[in-house]
């Protein structure tokens, strides 16, 4: 399967498997899920610790945005290892999985819990842009407008 744009392999698996399957085993909703639950974390946590260190230093104010990354990291990551397992079976002839909810209970079922967390420490080096990029924004807006 090498598809050249992304309406090419939405086209494939149209005709191959329906429309409806598209969305169903391509990981749209714990995408969607996973991208709600990460960003409303990130900044409602941030948002919380931001006012116990408004004249704290960068470095202070850093560190506490690389806790939030994590933590947010934590409470959406089962979210995207669903979404990575439904995406990795479509080029298969058999399914693993009916969908998101067959995915989760499987998942809990033959890997415990912590199954749900594997590659999750992977996952949150990543954040270290993130963090920065928050504290960055913070520090640069309330420069600016004071």
């Amino acid at each position: 399967f090498f598809f050249f744009q992304a309406e090419d392999g939405i086209r494939d698996a149209q005709e191959s498997r329906g429309l409806g399957d598209v969305y169903k085993r391509q990981g749209y909703v714990p995408s969607v899920f996973g991208i709600v639950v990460y960003r409303a974390s990130y900044f409602g946590f941030y948002e919380c610790t931001k006012r116990h260190t408004r004249h704290s230093s960068i470095l202070v104010k850093f560190l506490v945005a690389q806790g939030v990354v994590i933590l947010a990291g934590l409470v959406s990551y089962p979210f995207d290892l669903i979404r990575k397992r439904l995406i990795l079976q479509l080029g298969s002839d058999t399914q693993i999985y009916t969908g998101f909810i067959d995915c989760l209970l499987s998942i809990i079922k033959e890997e415990g819990f912590s199954g749900l967390f594997k590659g999750c420490f992977e996952n949150t080096i990543r954040g270290i842009i993130g963090s920065f990029a928050m504290v960055l924004f913070d520090s640069l807006s309330s420069s600016i407008l004071g």
